[in-house]
């Protein structure tokens, strides 16, 4: 058994939702000692939260909606791709939304 984790502990393991590979060839099975490891995957696990919460962010301010009473017209490149009366759109970079009341 200590021949096996040995040889898993110097090959390549894999990190939280396999984000962080992690290659240590001299780290060597001395009693329980994970800690080079357990800083690769909690950096990895930073990494990861981080490039989803500004992934989210950057969609939610992606999304446009007109109140009941506004219209709202959006343009892409000069031509019409929605409009209408309390809308709820997804604005594509690029694109242009107008609000006016009704």
């Amino acid at each position: 058994m200590e021949v096996l984790i040995g040889t898993l502990l110097k090959s390549t393991l894999i990190g939280p939702l396999g984000l962080a590979i992690y290659h240590y060839p001299s780290l060597e099975l001395i009693g329980n000692d994970f800690r080079p490891l357990f800083k690769i995957n909690f950096l990895a696990g930073i990494v990861a939260i981080t490039i989803i919460y500004f992934t989210y962010n950057w969609y939610m301010s992606s999304i446009v909606v007109a109140d009941a009473n506004q219209w709202m017209i959006v343009v892409d490149n000069g031509k019409l791709v929605g409009c209408g009366i309390g809308l709820r759109q997804f604005i594509k970079p690029g694109q242009k939304f107008y609000k006016y009341s009704s």
